[in-house]
């Protein structure tokens, strides 16, 4: 069962270790995060989180797909439905209907207009919880520690999800409570996906399933 590799269990305990210590500052005033590194940006803090950013797009779900497709036919299921049901949870359910009133940074902090801002990006002013970027990229991240082989890879990988999240409260897209809980719906709602059809189907053990199709053009 991947979700019992030592790889995964190593992304797993590190991302919990990640939430517990950065919670305090889900008590602090909700701009603090911003603010905080609003007033510590440089030139290549702009470059670096304008472009880390990125990896929080949902397009790269598409290559992801393709990736696990050609790896294990059944972890493409869960990947797939997994993608579908987080769409519209975080795009319809939560930032388009329970918290649709709650603002972004941009405009949620008085005297916004003298923050500093990253050229190039369009900084948007509503739908503020939680953060699609935060929760795309830890969904592309936890799949991948499902595929990886080396335990070191597993903090590698966290580590990079954290950047996204990270820049999405540097570019002043989001508040930090919006990428924390972006972060835990991006981890928990594959995994827990993965398990049920684990559980309650034998498509994991169907050798026609458990294989992709690079494996197959190999024989």
């Amino acid at each position: 069962m991947l979700l019992k590799t030592q790889t995964f269990k190593h992304f797993s305990w590190a991302f919990l270790a990640l939430l517990i210590l950065s919670s305090p500052l889900l008590f602090t005033e909700k701009e603090f995060l911003n603010l905080w590194l609003n007033q510590h940006h440089s030139p290549f803090l702009d470059v670096f989180f304008k472009y880390t950013t990125h990896l929080g797009n949902a397009w790269l779900l598409l290559p992801l797909l393709i990736f696990a497709l050609s790896r294990n036919y059944f972890l493409s299921l869960v990947l797939f439905v997994t993608t579908i049901f987080e769409s519209v949870l975080v795009q319809v359910v939560l930032k388009n209907g329970f918290f649709s009133d709650i603002v972004r940074p941009i405009k949620y902090i008085s005297q916004s207009d003298i923050l500093h801002r990253v050229e190039g990006i369009s900084v948007h002013s509503l739908h503020s919880f939680p953060s699609g970027h935060a929760q795309t990229a830890f969904l592309i991240f936890t799949f991948l520690a499902l595929f990886c082989k080396r335990s070191s890879s597993a903090y590698i990988l966290l580590f990079l999800a954290a950047l996204v999240a990270l820049s999405r409260v540097y570019l002043l897209q989001h508040f930090f409570i919006d990428v924390w809980f972006g972060a835990i719906i991006g981890y928990i709602f594959p995994v827990g996906i993965a398990f049920v059809f684990y559980k309650y189907t034998n498509l994991s053990t169907n050798p026609k399933w458990e294989k992709g199709f690079s494996r197959f053009n190999k024989k």
